[in-house]
């Protein structure tokens, strides 16, 4: 069995770059950036506390439900709204994945 190394906090929200700006300055986290889509749009953020980083995800109809996976904003989610992404390491070299 893989050694999970980081487990990655995840939180959605509807605005990523605002979300991001207030994480950092309501409780100096330091930024690690916001990536953007080739029309601008933010589709990704990411913060460090300490030493962890803690991804923001955006709202994706994609992933509403009933999909396994749905990444919602907490203000129109009756459910909760975060989850959590683990780091394992890469497949061995035959190709085999850890499970």
């Amino acid at each position: 069995m893989p050694t999970i190394e980081t487990i990655i906090p995840l939180l959605v929200y509807e605005d990523i770059e605002r979300a991001h700006d207030f994480l950092v300055d309501a409780f100096g986290f330091r930024t690690a950036g916001v990536e953007r889509d080739s029309d601008g749009q933010v589709v990704h953020g990411e913060v460090v506390a300490g030493h962890d980083a803690i991804w923001l995800h955006r709202v994706t109809p994609e992933h509403e439900p009933p999909a396994r996976t749905s990444t919602r904003s907490p203000s129109t989610s009756p459910t909760v709204s975060a989850s959590t992404a683990f780091a394992i390491p890469r497949a061995t070299a035959g190709g085999s994945r850890p499970r």
